[in-house]
């Protein structure tokens, strides 16, 4: 009772101003669709909308938080109810596993706050990954599940490996590759307790999650997916990463029994975790850092568990040096887990403040037809998600006017996409003093510069693009007004039409409509004409679509169906074998 009080305690303090406030938009983590379905309708083999477009699968977290945000009734808040139910569903899913393990309740508790609110996590949280923060929900529950009792019969085993299945679909969902972590923390259990069975459930559990991963992982290739990405590079402070050191390795020297099986299993996940968050320079892109750092939070926890308990494993017959190391090792660890406790004061999970408020112009200016797109440059750090790069280093990012999660991801680049680089590879060379034409065949009427950029300086040389004085989306830069008509969607009588995720609409006439998104034969109704880089489709339906991938369409739909029956199945027997002791 008492750890569940301080459980609930630790979560409240954490995400506080989650509760209180809601999330800030910064990094990934983004708004959510204004309509959960119609993003379904999209991430089921439709239309990607990030930058110019693509028929490429968006990321399943995407699908996932749509799905989620469909079940909670479509409520604004969902993104915050989803983050702090995460955290808690990760300090839950910890405390269990440590008591599976069969350690104290101090080692659970400290454990959880480590797992949640260690440097891992909270490095996450600072670069504004949110899909990290909410593959911590998962996890545990997952390896939680992989140390269980083995059942007696096969109903049992069917409802267990189901359970190990969900709850690592659960994090995978989210952050891909994680899914080979209970896999790799079956076979170090295994290794470590001499028992082949965990290796089986955690095999087992990641090959059930994987139909999760489709239609995305399908499209982008495994290839593309470990390496894709600007990968993170962690670098913990001396602070957060000395402390943890001192706990492991006197832990695995002095402990007995338990304590040190947990410390040994900890220190090998950690370590491995670790060295792939840090593997960027060896060709290691964003997912697989991610996984890595998420891995390492996992390894750090189970260290400290370990750690904790170290003194009451050796009995009473030690020799005093052996004994002054475990209590060496117990102190460390309630050092690490009291500066987990840093992101307490915010309450924020460690993210930063809200940078992406200001972009709201693009709506309260919006015309008719509705917002317009806008070009994004300056620092990195300050554009939101993915972002693409000119030949000379030059940050940029095409946004659509209302900036939502299904953009924070770039498809592969297009014909599209090359068009619009070498349209800012001229403007910046001041090839062009007129350059809102150019710009308008993208839709782009706006200009935004959160920061330093050559596109901004390009931007006091030309002549159709108007600067809004006293706008700003940033500490510097500006934004800048196409003076030419910039319309996504425009027919051949220059009429514009109306973004409607995933579509677009507009009057019902002769002639076709220009749809300013990458070609692709898939758009109709009605006869597709390439317009160079672009689309061109009749307007008689009042309405341009796009027809859909029906193979990702049918793998979306597979992996709906999947996690349907891995919950139902995951019923069987839950209730006699919640009781489970350490294997």
């Amino acid at each position: 009772m008492i750890t569940t009080v301080l459980g609930v305690a630790l979560v409240l303090v954490l995400t506080r101003s989650i509760i209180a406030e809601g999330l800030p938009a910064t990094g990934y983590l983004l708004p959510l669709a204004e309509s959960a379905w119609d993003t379904l309708r999209a991430y089921a083999g439709g239309w990607h909308p990030g930058g110019l477009g693509s028929p490429e699968p968006m990321h399943p977290s995407v699908g996932a938080t749509a799905a989620i945000q469909l079940l909670l009734g479509g409520r604004g808040g969902a993104a915050g109810i989803l983050t702090v139910g995460a955290v808690a569903a990760g300090v839950a899913g910890m405390v269990a596993l440590i008591r599976r393990l069969g350690l104290s309740r101090g080692a659970c508790l400290v454990a959880g706050t480590v797992f949640v609110a260690g440097f891992p996590v909270l490095w996450l949280g600072a670069e504004g990954y949110w899909p990290g923060l909410l593959a911590l929900g998962g996890l545990p529950w997952s390896l939680a599940g992989v140390v269980g009792r083995d059942p007696e019969n096969v109903r049992g085993w069917t409802g267990r490996l189901a359970r190990v299945g969900l709850a690592t679909a659960a994090s995978a969902v989210f952050v891909p590759l994680s899914i080979v972590i209970p896999a790799l923390f079956g076979l170090v259990w295994a290794s470590v307790t001499r028992r082949g069975c965990p290796l089986v459930v955690g095999a087992a559990g990641s090959v059930l999650a994987l139909p999760v991963l489709m239609p995305w992982l399908s499209g982008r290739g495994v290839a593309g997916v470990l390496g894709s990405g600007a990968p993170f590079h962690p670098d913990p402070s001396w602070w957060a990463a000395v402390p943890l050191l001192v706990a492991g390795t006197a832990a695995m020297v002095v402990a007995r029994g338990r304590p040190v099986s947990v410390a040994v299993t900890g220190a090998v996940i950690g370590s491995v975790g670790f060295f792939v968050a840090r593997a960027g320079s060896m060709g290691a892109g964003q997912e697989t850092t991610v996984a890595g750092l998420i891995a390492t939070a996992a390894g750090a926890a189970l260290v400290v568990a370990g750690a904790l308990d170290a003194p009451a494993s050796l009995g009473i017959d030690v020799s005093l040096p052996r004994t002054a190391a475990a209590y060496a090792a117990m102190v460390a660890a309630i050092v690490v887990g009291v500066t987990s406790l840093i992101a307490a004061p915010a309450g924020r999970m460690g993210l930063p403040d809200d940078r992406f408020g200001a972009f709201a112009f693009a709506s309260s200016r919006a015309e008719s037809h509705g917002p317009d797109r806008v070009l994004l440059t300056g620092p990195p750090e300050t554009l939101p998600g993915q972002h693409r790069l000119l030949p000379d280093g030059t940050p940029y990012r095409l946004i659509g006017g209302v900036l939502d999660y299904p953009q924070a991801w770039l498809p592969e680049a297009r014909l599209g996409d090359a068009a619009l680089e070498e349209t800012l590879v001229g403007l910046i060379a001041g090839q062009e003093l007129r350059p809102g034409e150019l710009l308008a065949r993208f839709g782009i009427r706006w200009v935004a510069a959160t920061g330093p950029s050559p596109i901004a300086d390009a931007m006091s040389a030309q002549l159709d693009m108007r600067p809004l004085a006293g706008l700003f989306v940033g500490e510097s830069g500006g934004v800048w007004e196409n003076d030419v008509p910039a319309y996504r969607a425009m027919t051949d009588r220059g009429v514009a039409w109306s973004w409607v995720a995933p579509d677009y609409e507009g009057r019902q006439a002769g002639g076709s409509v220009r749809i300013a998104e990458n070609a692709d034969h898939r758009w109709g109704p009605g006869a597709w004409q390439q317009d160079g880089w672009a689309n061109r489709v009749p307007t008689e339906a009042g309405v341009a679509t796009f027809g859909g991938v029906g193979s990702y369409r049918f793998q979306a739909r597979a992996a709906g169906v999947v996690v349907i029956l891995l919950a139902g199945l995951s019923l069987v027997r839950a209730r006699r074998e919640a009781g489970d002791g350490p294997a």
